[in-house]
């Protein structure tokens, strides 16, 4: 749900519509993804064997085949039907918020690939991954450790194992517990019952109760995934359209599902006023969009309050004036994606003054924000144009790309490593003081150190000292960012992307592109 600038308000927030159109993606996806589940785990139930289910009780926990064989199934599922389920919930969230767009000024749409919703639910399925198989592993542990203390034999608890596969800890200490009662029950009101009979009652009703348990995990996590992937998608497209000039800058309301159901920590939220990026704080901690907790019903309310997205305000006037014409630049550049997306993150790059910096320049990923100490000797040469480049690289690289995990360019990285030094007697005359090719090319030669680990440095100008690249995602980094600024410059240097740096530039380019 999104007001945009200009449009008439209510003074009350549009509940029951925002509400309204998060139920009804749920209403028609939820109930599939639950039947999913429950094939999943009736699925993991048969593959472990008779004798695999014995074996894990004689060890108390399930065996490393059995955990690899619930962690395949697992990711197959999520990565597969669950994935597809959440891209619909995205772009179910998207709907509305590209309506109003192209109805108010031009044609608009969501593209699940866009770096940053693409992370996200990356991310969100790796975690489900990890969640569902931990939370399968813990559970056989403490059914078999329950029916130990309980008395229960070996071949009892296999079987009551078995029907449990796919509940969590809690309801698996339930169901042995009432397995357990039923048992006992049976023995004392019918004491010519053998016990073995008693087992075989208790185990059928175990069952029935694990089928319960099974759907109303199954509409929990359903309800869950689908509703974060719903608010995910709406909050995704708000910045996507941000960044193609769409929209300018929003703030955003929590809204809970408004009747009696809601739970006490939801009410609280409930009308939390904060910025577009700014984390809503509840009981269970900040959070960037609903849900805020399992099964929670809550959704967002986006308000356009201008028309433009407004950029951090730039102090130093070094720094504004670079600002400025670096915009230009960007203007003037070649039209692509990579381009596209610079030039959304260099209006939006907040620039902090740090006197303890021992750097002139240094972009901090946990603030998401660049530094610059002026009193940094030499602060006064630098290239402006090239510094906001190269950091403004730093971080689309951490935002959007992530060149230290990408497998390509890491390849290329590690080959060019290897033939630079049949260069080395070129490489040295390109940095030569009197007549060097690129003897002020610092990026170039910051490369050059990356690729030698510091061993280049004797015959480099600008670099990193040796014991920076200890830490080997640096070197992926400070190359990526090195080459984004001199293409983006079009630098002399860019010459050598077709020489010496071919196969770099080439797993970046199509890192980016």
């Amino acid at each position: 749900m999104i007001h945009f600038y200009g449009e008439v308000k209510k003074e009350q927030h549009n509940y029951p519509e925002a509400i309204k159109e998060l139920r009804e993606t749920l209403e028609e996806e939820q109930p599939e993804l639950e039947q999913y589940l429950i094939e999943l785990w009736d699925n993991q139930q048969r593959e472990i064997t008779a004798q695999q289910y014995i074996e894990m009780v004689k060890k108390g926990k399930a065996t490393k085949e059995i955990e690899k064989q619930l962690l395949q199934s697992t990711s197959i599922f999520v990565l597969g039907k669950m994935f597809t389920k959440k891209q619909t919930a995205m772009e179910k969230g998207a709907e509305k918020i590209v309506e109003k767009i192209t109805e108010r000024q031009s044609s608009f749409s969501f593209d699940i690939k866009y770096h940053e919703t693409k992370k996200w639910i990356e991310k969100s399925c790796a975690e489900q991954i990890v969640h569902l198989t931990k939370t399968q592993k813990e559970a056989i542990k403490l059914v078999i450790d329950r029916a130990e203390r309980l008395g229960i034999t070996t071949e009892g608890t296999a079987d009551l194992l078995k029907p449990l596969i796919g509940l969590h800890k809690g309801q698996v200490t339930a169901n042995v517990n009432y397995y357990n009662s039923i048992k006992q029950n049976l023995l004392e009101n019918h004491p010519k019952m053998k016990e073995q009979a008693a087992e075989k009652k208790a185990l059928e009703k175990a069952k029935q109760y694990a089928k319960n348990q099974k759907e109303y995990r199954a509409m929990t996590i359903a309800r869950t995934e689908l509703a974060g992937a719903y608010n995910a998608g709406e909050f995704y497209s708000i910045k996507q359209a941000q960044k193609d000039g769409l929209m300018g800058k929003v703030k955003k309301y929590a809204i809970s599902a408004g009747d009696g159901r809601v739970c006490k920590g939801c009410r609280e939220v409930e009308g939390q006023e904060v910025e577009q990026d700014d984390y809503f704080k509840t009981q269970w901690g900040d959070v960037l969009f609903p849900p805020f907790h399992t099964s929670c019903r809550c959704a967002v309310e986006y308000e356009e309050i201008s028309e433009t997205l407004e950029a951090p305000e730039i102090n130093d006037p070094k720094i504004k004036a670079s600002h400025n014409e670096f915009t230009q630049i960007l203007q003037e550049s070649e039209e692509n994606e990579f381009n596209k997306n610079m030039k959304f993150l260099h209006q939006t790059t907040e620039y902090q003054l740090d006197k303890t910096l021992d750097v002139a320049f240094a972009y901090d990923r946990n603030l998401d924000l660049i530094k610059y100490n002026p009193n940094v000797r030499n602060y006064e040469f630098y290239d402006m144009n090239y510094v906001q480049a190269h950091e403004l690289s730093h971080r689309m690289d951490e935002l959007l790309y992530r060149s230290w995990e990408n497998e390509k360019f890491i390849k290329a990285v590690e080959n060019t490593s290897k033939i630079i030094y049949n260069y080395e007697k070129e490489i040295k005359e390109w940095f030569s003081i009197k007549d060097g090719k690129y003897f002020d090319d610092i990026g170039l030669s910051d490369i050059f150190s990356a690729l030698s680990r510091g061993d280049m440095n004797n015959i480099l100008n600008g670099k990193h000292e040796k014991g920076y690249w200890k830490k080997v995602e640096n070197v992926y980094k400070e190359i990526f960012a090195n080459l984004s600024a001199i293409d983006v410059l079009n630098c002399e240097s860019k010459l050598e992307c077709k020489g010496i740096l071919k196969e770099i530039y080439i797993a970046y380019k199509e890192l980016v592109i």
